[in-house]
Formats: structure tokens, sequence, C-alpha cells
């Protein structure tokens, strides 16, 4: 039984998204495919805010080709939904068990293993 493991899993789940997302990011800009002098503020806001941040409503409107990678508690933070979008991914901290999910689904962890 994991008891009170709320503040656990979601800082488990805040530091997920932040190392994920800028290592995505790195991994763009070694191909070629992002230019971070191409894009807008708000663009770069969403991509290396810290997700204990409330998320910007950006969020709901993101298009982008590369995926935006946030915390289920940067939602609630705001008390607004998550939004299900083709590039954004959620890391759902509300249980162990989507936490897992969520990090299987980043390629995070892989077959049970961090």
């Amino acid at each position: 039984m994991l008891g009170d493991a709320g503040p656990q899993l979601t800082a488990l789940a805040l530091k997920a998204a932040n190392a994920t997302q800028g290592l995505e990011m790195l991994a763009l800009v070694d191909k070629g495919l992002f230019d971070p002098d191409e894009e807008d503020e708000d663009t770069l806001t969403a991509i290396f805010a810290s997700r204990e941040r409330p998320a910007s409503e950006i969020v709901w409107s993101w298009e982008r080709e590369f995926p935006l990678i946030l915390a289920s508690d940067s939602f609630a933070l705001r008390g607004w939904p998550v939004p299900v979008l083709k590039n954004v991914v959620v890391v759902n901290s509300a249980t162990a068990e989507t936490l897992v999910e969520s990090l299987v689904e980043l390629g995070v962890m892989r077959a049970g293993r961090i």
C-alpha cells in the first residue's frame, strides 16, 4: 500500500514532465526540427516554463507537430480540465497506476523499469 503518496506522485509527475519536455526539445534542435529563434513568446513559455506553474491558455489550441508535455497538476492549479489534443501529453499523477501508464506512454519507463 502506498499510503499518502499524493505529494510524491505529484513531484514525480512534475519532474518527469519538465525533464522529458526539455530532452524532447534538445533532440528536435539536434535534428534541425526546432529553432527557438523562430518561435513566439507564448509557444516558448508553454514549452519551457516549469510544470509547477499553472498551464497557459495556449495549451488548448496547441497545433504544433512536436509534443507539449505537461503534468495533470498544471491544470488542477487553475481548476481547468485536461485538454485532449493530438500533441499534448499529460503525465497523470492521480494514482500510482496512472503515473506509470503516463511514464510508459512517454517512453520514460519500459516494461515497468525506469
